[in-house]
């Protein structure tokens, strides 16, 4: 909080608005904020935002620069939501064990060999990217904890024992992950 305090009492150097050196320190004390994590990150930076607000709120000629409806222009996107639920679902894949139970059902029912299993997560992947477009939603909040489920269920846990069977797999999936957007699009 004192470096958007020590901005806001200090005047701007020549050549810089008082806005841009205003915002300035509230820029340099989220980034602060993030990286010492005195709190967590929704609250350091819901806190940036008000702050920006009440700076651009009483700084002169700052509304005719920024609107302070556009704070909060990013929240509207559908794509933002869209990929905040997909990574809400994958913290709920790995708290209730839903991933681990998916994984024992795909290696029990087509889990021969890892490659098999690539191909059966690769199928899964093509099937799920017409429900959800975004490519990091999907693949980061609903594939991922399940692959990570069947690779720590067949013993490749990435800490205690890393095979080859996990490097495998992950390199099959990403593979396929940089290809699928090439398909659709």
């Amino acid at each position: 909080m004192a470096i958007p305090l020590i901005t806001f009492l200090l005047p701007a150097p020549d050549g810089l608005s008082l806005i841009a050196w205003r915002l300035l320190g509230v820029y340099i004390a989220t980034i602060v904020g993030l990286v010492l994590k005195p709190y967590g990150e929704p609250v350091i930076l819901l806190a940036a935002i008000a702050v920006s607000g009440v700076i651009i709120g009483n700084t002169e000629g700052a509304k005719e620069l920024v609107k302070v409806g556009n704070m909060l222009d990013g929240y509207k996107s559908g794509t933002t939501w869209l990929i905040f639920t997909a990574f809400t679902l994958s913290s709920a894949f790995v708290i209730t064990g839903l991933g681990k139970r998916i994984a024992y059902h795909m290696i029990g029912a087509m889990g021969s060999t890892t490659l098999r299993l690539g191909y059966v997560t690769m199928f899964l992947d093509l099937l799920l990217s017409p429900a959800t477009p975004s490519n990091t939603a999907r693949s980061g909040g609903i594939i991922f904890p399940i692959i990570n489920s069947v690779v720590v269920a067949l013993g490749s846990d990435p800490e205690k024992s890393p095979k080859k069977s996990r490097a495998l797999f992950d390199d099959e999936t990403y593979i396929w992950w940089l290809k699928l957007p090439l398909i659709f699009s």
